[in-house]
This record gives C-alpha cells, sequence and structure tokens, in this order.
C-alpha cells in the first residue's frame, strides 16, 4: 500500500507537470534564466522547450546552442527534464528551407477537386501535356446514375504530341472529374513540408537531431530527454484531400489497387461502397504519415536512448474557412512510447477525444498519454482556475503526463491558433502557479497504477466517421463528435464509469456467459455490462459479429439515436437491415436505440459499483470513478455543475477505513462514516461546482486528524445543509494598486515622400479626451518587429511637442531580486512606487514607452507619429499603442476618455467602475452584519477571475487560487460590524487581447448559516 502521506508531501518527477516554454522574439540571455528559475520555483518536472520562427538568435545557430546548454546545466542541478519541440502543424522553415526550394516533393501538397460536369455524348476532352504534371484528369461512367468503378479511365496525354484526347462513347452517362496538386501554404504564403515523403524525417534527423545529440550526448537521458513532434492534420477538408505521388505506388504495393481510380469515391455519393472505399484510404494516409515520418524518428530515439512525445492533431490547422472535423484517429501501426491529441480546441471542447486518446493509449497500447491543457480556439488566455478546471476533467480518465502550454519568453500580441498566454511570470498572481502545481503532482500519484472498474464500453467512432466523410462535406465529422461528446456528458452525469474502446479492442474482447464482456488481459478490474455504439450509420462487419454474439449471450447493446443501416464493407441491403433488425426488435429488453440526452433506459440495465442518494435525482451530475490498487480502493468524485452544489449521501465499500485525500492542500483526513444498509459505509458529501474529491479505503488508517494547513478551510464530508443564504449587498467599495490602460485603436493614416530622405513617410495621428490630466501617463509602443522601429527614424509629438523614448515615469523591467527601493540601482521612479508595477513592466519590456504626462491638457490631446523611409522601409503600426496611467476610463465625445482616479462604490467585474483594460489587483471592501444564531458561517464566492486574498477584521484569512473559495469564518466574525477586504486579480488578456474579459468580482459573495 502507498505511503500517501509521504505522496503528497513530496510527489515524484514523474507526477509534476511539464512546461511547454516558447522562445520567442528577440531573446536575452538574463531573462532566459530567470524564467528558468521561475519554472523550477514553481514546481514544474520538466520543459519543452519550443524555437519559434521569430526567434532572435535564429534556431540552430551557435548562439541558439548556448542558450540551450546553459538550461540544460542548470536543469542538471536542479534535477529537471528538458526536452526540444517542433510543431509540423503550423508554418514551418527551419531546416526544411533549403530542401523545399530545392524540390517541390518535399513540399506538403493537396489534391483538390476543380471540376465536376457531365459530359456530352461523343464529346471529346482534351488533355494538355502542360497541365497534366499537377493535374488527375478522370472520365467517369455511370449506370442509372451511380457511377460503374470498372469504367473509370485516368486520361493521359500523347506524349508524341502536345496535347493527347479522349472522346466519350455514345452510348451511356459520364462525368468527367479534373483534380489539381497545389502546394499547402500558410497564411503567409509559406511553404510546409511533406510529412508523407521519407526524406523529411532524414533530414529533420540529421539536421537537427543529430545536431543536438552531438552537443548534449553527455546530458542525455537523464537532463535532455528527447524531443516532441506535433504533427500536422492528415484528414479530408475544403474539397481536397493530402497528396503525395508516392501515394500512388504505396497504395498498389498495399492492397493491389489504384488509388487514382478510387479518387471518385472519396468525392462522390453515388458510388457502391464508398464508405468501405473511404474508410480504407484516409487511414493509409494517417498509417503513411506515421511509417515514413514518425517512425523512423521513433527508432532514432530509441537507439539513441532518448525518447519522443507524438502529439496528434485532432482537426486541421484553420489556416481555411472551414477546417476539417476530428474523428478521433488514435495512431496504431507504429510502436510508439508516448501519444497524445494537440487539443486544439481545449479541454472543454475536445473532452471526448481525451478520453479516446487516454483509454486506447492504456487498454490497447500501453504507452503513455501526453495531455495539453491551456489551449483553445478562441486565444483566451488561460488562468489558474481554467487551468484546473482542465486538468480535473482530464485526471477523470486517469494519470497521463500532464504539459501546461502558454509560457513566452516575449509577449507578443499576436493571435495564436493554439497557444493563448498562460499565467506566467508575465501574468498577474503568477506567484500562485506552484500550488497548481502542487495539486497535479498529488492527483497524479493518487491515480497512478489504478485499476479502474469501468461498467461500459463506448466504441469509438473513428471507422463510421471515415467511411461517411466527403472531403467537401464534414458534417458527418460534425454528427459523429457532436454523438461521442453527448454520450460522454451523458454517462457522467449518471454517474456511470466508461471505457472508450476501439474495432480492435471490441473483436479481442471475450463475451461471458452472463452477457457481460472484457479483454482477455484484465487490465480493467471486473467487465462491461453494456456496450455503447454513439455513431454508425454504417457499421463493419466485425463489430456486426461481435454484437450478434454479445444479443445471443443476452447482453446489452445500445445504439444511440439511429441503428446502423449497413455494413461498412456491403453497405445497406435487405439481408442486413433484416440482421440489424433482429438485434434492435427482438425480445431482449437489453438492446435497442437511446436518446443522447436521456440514458435512463439504460441505467436500468447497468449495476453501479457504489449508490449515491440525492433528494432529487435529475439535478444528480456528480461523476464518480472506482478502482483499486495493492491493498486499497480509490473512490473519485467530481461535480460536473458548474453552479450547482451536489450534497449527496454515498454508500461505499465494507473497507475498515476511509480516508480524504486533500490535494490542494496535501492533507488527509479520516472519515466517521455510518453503516450503509448492504453492509457498507456511508458518509455526506458536500460537493462545490466543479469540485474533486478522492477518498481512500483500506484495512488500515490511511490518516488522522482534520485540516491544519489552512485553520479556515471546509471538510466537505463535515458539511450539513445549510439552514440560509444572505447574500453581500452589491455596495463595495473599490479601489486599484495597478496602473490602468487604455488602447489606442482608432488611428489616420496618410502616405508621402520625405523630404529629407525622399523615401516614403506614414503618418499616423489620434486622438483622445481627457476630463483632468493623472498625475502618470505613459505611451507604449508594443510591436514584435520593434527593433526595425528603432531603426528607422520616427517621430513622435504630443499635442505638437516632440517626445523622446525612456525618463520619468516609465515603467522598466525589474531584474529578479532587486529591490525597487534600491537606491544605487533605481529602477521605478518614485511617483510610481505606490503602484504594482509588475505586469506593466513585462508588457513594455523591448517596447518603446514615451512619458508624456507633463504635456496632457484637459480635453482632446492629439498624438502624431511621422515615420520616414531611407534604406527600410516604414515600419507601420501592428497593435494598438496603449497609454498606462493612474486614470480612470469613462464614456467621452469620440470614444473613451481619461479622467483621475477616485475611489469608487460598486460591485461585479471592475470592467464597469472605469477599467476595462486594467491587468492586476483591485480590492472590494465592504461591512457586513451576522445573524444572531448560528452554528458555522461559510464564506463562498461564486465567480471570481483569478486568485484572491481575503481579510475579515485585519486577519488575513489567506489566499484561494481557484473555486470553490469557501472559508469558514465563525472563529473571526464579531458581533458587531464586520470589515471584509477581497484583493482580486485577473489575467493579462485586458492589454493583450484587448478581449474585456470580466475581472475582479464577476458573481456574488454570500454566507452561508449553519
Amino acid at each position: 500500500m502507498k505511503n500517501f502521506r509521504e505522496l503528497l508531501k513530496k510527489p515524484g518527477r514523474d507526477s509534476q507537470p511539464w512546461a511547454l516554454w516558447h522562445w520567442n522574439l528577440v531573446l536575452s540571455h538574463s531573462e532566459l534564466l530567470q524564467q528558468f528559475e521561475w519554472f523550477v520555483k514553481n514546481g514544474f518536472g520538466g520543459i519543452v522547450i519550443r524555437p519559434s520562427r521569430d526567434m532572435v538568435p535564429a534556431y540552430l545557430s551557435d548562439e541558439f546552442f548556448a542558450f540551450f546548454d546553459d538550461i540544460l546545466r542548470r536543469a542538471q542541478k536542479q534535477g529537471i527534464a528538458v526536452r526540444i519541440g517542433d510543431d509540423f502543424s503550423l508554418p514551418w522553415g527551419g531546416c526544411f528551407n533549403d530542401a523545399m526550394a530545392r524540390s517541390e516533393q518535399m513540399r506538403a501538397q493537396q489534391l483538390r477537386l476543380i471540376e465536376n460536369r457531365a459530359l456530352a455524348a461523343g464529346e471529346r476532352v482534351d488533355v494538355a501535356a502542360g497541365d497534366r504534371r499537377d493535374s488527375i484528369v478522370l472520365a467517369v461512367g455511370l449506370k442509372e446514375g451511380v457511377i460503374n468503378p470498372s469504367h473509370v479511365h485516368e486520361l493521359q496525354c500523347d506524349s508524341s504530341s502536345s496535347s493527347g484526347g479522349w472522346q466519350t462513347p455514345a452510348e451511356g452517362e459520364w462525368q468527367l472529374m479534373v483534380f489539381c496538386k497545389e502546394a499547402v501554404r500558410d497564411p503567409l504564403e509559406g511553404l510546409i513540408p511533406n510529412v508523407f515523403n521519407q526524406k523529411a524525417a532524414a533530414i529533420y534527423i540529421q539536421d537537427v537531431l543529430e545536431n543536438f545529440k552531438a552537443r548534449f550526448f553527455k546530458l542525455i537521458p537523464a537532463q535532455f530527454e528527447g524531443f516532441m513532434c506535433e504533427l500536422p492534420s492528415c484528414r479530408p477538408g475544403e474539397n481536397s484531400i493530402p497528396w503525395d505521388n508516392d501515394m500512388v505506388v504505396k497504395f498498389r504495393s498495399k492492397s493491389k489497387k489504384n488509388i487514382i481510380k478510387l479518387l471518385p469515391a472519396l468525392f462522390c455519393e453515388n458510388y457502391p461502397v464508398a464508405q468501405k472505399v473511404r474508410q480504407q484510404v484516409y487511414s493509409f494516409m494517417y498509417e503513411l504519415m506515421f511509417e515514413r515520418f514518425v517512425a523512423p524518428l521513433e527508432a532514432w530515439a530509441r537507439k539513441n536512448r532518448l525518447s519522443q512525445w507524438v502529439l496528434v492533431s485532432e482537426r486541421s490547422t484553420p489556416y481555411g474557412a472551414a477546417p476539417s472535423q476530428a474523428e478521433g484517429y488514435v495512431p496504431s501501426g507504429v510502436d510508439l512510447n508516448s501519444v497524445g491529441f494537440q487539443n486544439i480546441g481545449g479541454v472543454a471542447e475536445s473532452h471526448a477525444l481525451l478520453r479516446v486518446v487516454s483509454d486506447s493509449n492504456g487498454n490497447e497500447f500501453r504507452r503513455e498519454t501526453v495531455t495539453v491543457i491551456g489551449r483553445n480556439p478562441n486565444g483566451v488566455g488561460s488562468t489558474l482556475l481554467s487551468l484546473k478546471s482542465d486538468f480535473d476533467a482530464v485526471l477523470l480518465s486517469g494519470s497521463s503526463k500532464i504539459m501546461i502550454d502558454g509560457f513566452f519568453c516575449n509577449l507578443d500580441q499576436r493571435s495564436y491558433v493554439k497557444t493563448p498566454y498562460g499565467p506566467g511570470w508575465y501574468s498577474p498572481g503568477n506567484e500562485q502557479m506552484i500550488e497548481l502545481c502542487r495539486y497535479i503532482a498529488r492527483c497524479q500519484e493518487m491515480v497512478r497504477g489504478i485499476h479502474w472498474n469501468r461498467q461500459v464500453a463506448v466504441l469509438v467512432p473513428t471507422a463510421s466517421i471515415m467511411a461517411e466523410t466527403l472531403p467537401g462535406d464534414g458534417s458527418a465529422a460534425v454528427v459523429g463528435m457532436q454523438r461521442l461528446e453527448n454520450t460522454v456528458c451523458a454517462l457522467e452525469k449518471c454517474g456511470i464509469g466508461f471505457d472508450m474502446i476501439t474495432e480492435t479492442q471490441l473483436a479481442a474482447c471475450t463475451v461471458r456467459t452472463n452477457g457481460e464482456f472484457g479483454t482477455a488481459d484484465r487490465i480493467r478490474k471486473g467487465n462491461y455490462q453494456a456496450l455503447i455504439v454513439p455513431y454508425a450509420p454504417h457499421i463493419s462487419r466485425n463489430v456486426l459479429l461481435f454484437i450478434e454474439k454479445l444479443v445471443q449471450k443476452e447482453g446489452r447493446v445500445f445504439f444511440v439515436e439511429e441503428a446502423p443501416h449497413g455494413t461498412i464493407e456491403d453497405g445497406a441491403s435487405a439481408t442486413m437491415s433484416s440482421r440489424i433488425e433482429k438485434i434492435i426488435g427482438g425480445r431482449h429488453k437489453g438492446t435497442g436505440v437511446i436518446s443522447a440526452d436521456s440514458f435512463d433506459d439504460m441505467c436500468k440495465f447497468v449495476v453501479p459499483h457504489l449508490r449515491i442518494g440525492t433528494g432529487n435525482k435529475d439535478d444528480l451530475r456528480l461523476y464518480h470513478a472506482f478502482g483499486s490498487a495493492e491493498g486499497y480502493e480509490l473512490y473519485l468524485f467530481h461535480n460536473i455543475s458548474d453552479i450547482k452544489d451536489q450534497i449527496v449521501r454515498i454508500e461505499l465499500g465494507a473497507n475498515k477505513h476511509f480516508t480524504m485525500i486533500d490535494c490542494e492542500t496535501g492533507e488527509l483526513c479520516e472519515l466517521d462514516t455510518e453503516a450503509g444498509e448492504n453492509g457498507g459505509n456511508t458518509v455526506q458529501l458536500s460537493a462545490y461546482p466543479k469540485t474533486t474529491v478522492m477518498i481512500v479505503g483500506s484495512s488500515t488508517a490511511s490518516g488522522h486528524g482534520s485540516h491544519t494547513v489552512n485553520p479556515y478551510s471546509c471538510n466537505p464530508f463535515m458539511m450539513s445543509e445549510r439552514s440560509y443564504r444572505i447574500v453581500l449587498k452589491d455596495q463595495w467599495e473599490f479601489s486599484t494598486s495597478s496602473l490602468n490602460a487604455l488602447p489606442l485603436t482608432s488611428w489616420n493614416v496618410r502616405i508621402g515622400l520625405s523630404r529629407e530622405s525622399g523615401g516614403f513617410s506614414h503618418f499616423y495621428e489620434t486622438h483622445f479626451q481627457a476630463r483632468s490630466v493623472p498625475d502618470i501617463c505613459t505611451l507604449v509602443f508594443a510591436s514584435p518587429c520593434i527593433k526595425k522601429a528603432l531603426a528607422v527614424p520616427i517621430e513622435i509629438t504630443i499635442n505638437g511637442v516632440r517626445v523622446e523614448p525612456g525618463g520619468e515615469g516609465v515603467v522598466q523591467p525589474q531584474p529578479q531580486g532587486q529591490s525597487e527601493t534600491d537606491e544605487e540601482n533605481p529602477v521605478v521612479p518614485k511617483v510610481l512606487q505606490e503602484y504594482d508595477t509588475s505586469v506593466v513592466s513585462h508588457y513594455i519590456r523591448g517596447a518603446v514607452a514615451f512619458p508624456i504626462g507633463d504635456l496632457l491638457v484637459r480635453g482632446f490631446n492629439r498624438i502624431s507619429i511621422r515615420t520616414t523611409g531611407q534604406v527600410l522601409d516604414p515600419c507601420t503600426i501592428h497593435y494598438p499603442p496603449m497609454l498606462f496611467g493612474d486614470f480612470v476610463l469613462g464614456k467621452g465625445q469620440n470614444g473613451w476618455a481619461i479622467d483621475r482616479t477616485e475611489e469608487a462604490d460598486g460591485d461585479n467585474s471592475w470592467n464597469t467602475h472605469g477599467y476595462p483594460y486594467l491587468c492586476g489587483k483591485a480590492f472590494y471592501n465592504q461591512s457586513f452584519e451576522i445573524p444572531n444564531e448560528y452554528k458555522r458561517l461559510i464564506m463562498r464566492f461564486s465567480e471570481v477571475s483569478g486568485p484572491i486574498n481575503v481579510t475579515l477584521n485585519d486577519k488575513n484569512l489567506g489566499i484561494y487560487n481557484w473555486q470553490p473559495v469557501e472559508i469558514d469564518i465563525t472563529s473571526v466574525c464579531e458581533a458587531k460590524r464586520n470589515e471584509l477586504v477581497i484583493g482580486v486579480v485577473n489575467s493579462i488578456d485586458t492589454v493583450l487581447r484587448l478581449n474585456g474579459r470580466p475581472s475582479g468580482l464577476i458573481g456574488d459573495v454570500f454566507l452561508d448559516v449553519y
């Protein structure tokens, strides 16, 4: 049995999360070292360094390797692992630039259908020799509107002439299909490497991996563990499919078929057994990418005592207007060490897909799962709360290697496709990141090695989605994945444990005499009691045979929303319809079609591994999982609801001792249980929204006592139902110690010739209103090409007076360990010392800042910018310049107007108090009275923007990093009026994304009276 107290006190490095560290823009050696120390201080077990294409020094340069070497050697001293990461799913240059310039075969290609029309009888089709190399032209015969596979002709040009032709027969229907081969390009028209070409892996190994190996072989594999590859999408979309000329030969070698003559089956519905062809071709494309690119990298890594992490794209990077949808493909043809999804959509959107890859890795392939959190498709930055919620959702699948994305060397306002900012050193509340890392590490230790008891198996719909998906129509993938997501949500709501299983796993299962089924290796405890098929308009023969066998033994099978119409291999037929009807229409009640909105019919046939009692079963949204390891059992509970408490009575097993594992504080608390009706033990649980609770059951005591880390924390197993709730008044006194911000987004632009240089100049002008002049005001220009801006003459005037960068009133970055009041090296001017300028300092780093407070006037102020082109073109404004200062914002005559700060009364987000772009910390003060009679008083916060610090009657009650924020204030309250001060931080999104994300006390604060 594990020593839980020791594991909670000091989790192993394997349980600690990794950080994905983006080296972007201009790197500074001193700043790299400071940021590395921040990772060490905050409890990360490893770092994946991802070089960016805009990085200075350049990737693989001597200076880059010098930086990398220094980080590795410091990692050796600190016991932290390091990897190098490359993203092949985004526009890529680097080592492939020369190869792509020399050879078109090294450039990623797609085959697009550009013409599909009916041919008239006797019509002649000419194929020009000049077009042949980049096109595929097919003449397709039809019979009664259905394509005849034996009448698909690839039209060739005549090699003896400049053109070739083909004439449509006088009899029959024919149509012309023209496919164009075109390079895949990024939004800036850059080329992307062809991962179907086996030379791509060889180039990457030789130019990148061998380079790292030669320089850092002494640190392999203790500190330099290996590399991580994010792979491109390999799925159809926008009426095109991935392509490589060598596919024709490889597909013929594998299947004895000509892939070119199968193209009509991919792009057209009216093709016999089209589902079979699509599933076969799409699977082939995935396997070819892994065979030619990933497998050589994996072999090289193992040979050199390194390891490779592979991240598969669950959907295509949205370069175009209609990105292709996911189908849940998990690599199976290559022996890999660690696999994960890139999780572009974020955990909330990709929850079902993450379960697919986790269950497939753990049950079928016995390999490690890498899970990325901190991403979302909207570019919204992560907070500690959002990262914890992501991790809690992932934890339901079991242990995995957690990697947190969003840490950048330099701030950059570009909208990244996959990676918004995380709460790093540049974000408010970053010092609390260590608490999240500790929480993740403790949870990972608790679930490591657990054999879970899953009650049902959910068939992964990958094969069916592939079979139904056309390159010009991704609706099948949308419907299929939505059904899968709905199925997962319904099962979690019902509290039913489940595994995602592939068709290969299902075929390997053995059906028991009682209708249950399971795998022979016993990776799971117990057997599956039911099979759920979320999406299968056409089902494979193997699955159909297994279902028939299962039904014969009174097993339970449920199809979500609809039953299959036929098989992928044979399509729909009277025979297939009869067999399916026999399955769902027989006397066996445990089989049929169920709605994704209600699994009540299915729940009647599934025996839960523990019973949960509640007043209203329809309101129950408490997911629970049960598993066991040597000497103990683990119960995991997660309140799925965003807003509703779950107060339930739980009947556990017959163990003698039950201990609550508090992974947030690292404490153990033995529970007092009552005898249950069925010989077990019962406890009452009060779970706040989005809360995860763990219980260990064993024959010996695992812990004792109650919480000691924070005397004001609440034990969810000692909470009774509250008597009533008091909501604090919406009359808060509001103040802030952080500088406010105003983005200058509206500019008039003129282009003219410069008299001084003769080159072109850009003239910018904007106005803003000042109702009163603030004491502090700094104009800041942030741009990734700021070095260019400094290299080109630039003149800035405020109300006609020219200003220069720097000077009094400009916030400068503060070196680590240096005091703000260090007289020998003053960093922050005295006028700013009463303000928290840490966030502003990071924003200004590398930018150009101009102090303009003394030049402002009441009324409208004019800012003018003139750039002069000499050798270089004039630099344009890429991102809105910002004003930072001690002002508030209000509605003016033409947009925002700045005014002097005053203490304000208000509630809700501080966006409504005149601080829509403030990034930092603010305070809410209020006095309140308490009731005359009570046993306990619990203060709760419905929603906050980030970590909060709570002070009541001058007593500091601690820092609370995420929901739930529950504070037992019974011992602190006084009979007279009580003074409450709440300090809240927000995310850096407000200045980087200008998205107006609500900040501060977003929801109510209330007292629960017991």
